[in-house]
């Protein structure tokens, strides 16, 4: 899984970007994705290649005459091929629950926030063990036509570790009427409009995963954790096939990655950097 404060701190940027209207029906965003990233040597001599697919699905709703609020269901399948050999982890499943509010206290400033209850693991991973939880709080402040900057917190529980706490940082900005710059919590993305059809973009974000392993006999590392931590930065095109539906799709470079082994007393076992490698991605986005 993502960051859950990462990704649910976009919720306050986005709807910082929308006037208030009088809509109050239930708005669904469905957004289906799949990315892979090319085998890249660890330290030690192994290396890895990791594929994902999973779905995001948004419910959004207007509460109030200021307030809105939003749920997001996300599920998510990952496999990590090591070579040589088996490595302590092959297919993971993420599922995981964030509902969150805004509330507008005039039109140049609102309040956000939100929670996430989740768990992370391998197929056979004891599920008890596998869940995790988080929260986020900020503001956005509306600086003038077309620009919403903001900042607040997050926190997360980690698998046999520490609380984890980030700073967030939120901006939405249309430099332009064809360019916006946007920022979300750990990730950033600068997006140009080539016409009602196209549009370009350059992402940027951080990303941390966590996988309970299985306690089965004979496994590498009983009850352990397997963490994972990257930075994709992507260059990708999008097709508006109309208002409700568009196609993605991107390559770029994990320009970082690190992956940690933990047991199930928090000690960490190992840490090891990979070399930056490529990646290809897809996703599908459809709002009714």
């Amino acid at each position: 899984m993502r960051t859950a404060f990462c990704s649910a701190a976009a919720c306050g940027a986005l709807l910082s970007s929308l006037a208030i209207g009088d809509d109050a029906a239930l708005h669904v965003t469905v957004e289906p994705y799949a990315r892979h990233a090319f085998d890249a040597d660890l330290d030690g001599g192994a290396s890895v290649a990791v594929s994902r697919a999973g779905a995001k699905v948004i419910f959004d709703k207007k509460l109030s005459d200021t307030a809105y609020g939003s749920v997001k269901l996300l599920g998510e399948y990952s496999h990590y091929n090591f070579a040589p050999g088996d490595g302590v982890l092959d297919d993971g499943v993420t599922i995981e629950l964030r509902p969150s509010l805004i509330n507008y206290y005039s039109d140049h400033f609102n309040v956000y926030g939100g929670a996430s209850v989740g768990a992370s693991g391998e197929t056979d991973a004891d599920i008890s063990n596998a869940l995790y939880y988080g929260g986020y709080v900020g503001f956005s402040y509306k600086l003038g036509d077309g620009v919403w900057i903001g900042t607040g917190v997050g926190a997360q529980t980690q698998l046999e570790d520490d609380l984890l706490f980030v700073p967030l940082f939120t901006l939405d900005w249309n430099i332009t009427d064809k360019l916006n710059l946007s920022a979300n919590g750990l990730s950033g993305t600068l997006t140009y409009t080539i016409d009602k059809a196209w549009s370009v973009y350059l992402d940027a974000r951080y990303e941390y995963r966590q996988f309970r392993l299985n306690d089965a006999p004979g496994a590498p590392l009983p009850d352990g954790v397997l963490r994972d931590e990257t930075v994709p930065i992507s260059l990708g095109v999008t097709w508006h096939a109309c208002d409700s539906l568009s196609l993605s799709a991107a390559g770029g470079v994990v320009a970082w990655r690190n992956i940690e082994l933990r047991d199930n007393d928090e000690h960490r076992l190992s840490s090891s950097d990979a070399d930056p490698t490529g990646f290809v991605s897809v996703s599908l986005k459809w709002a009714f």
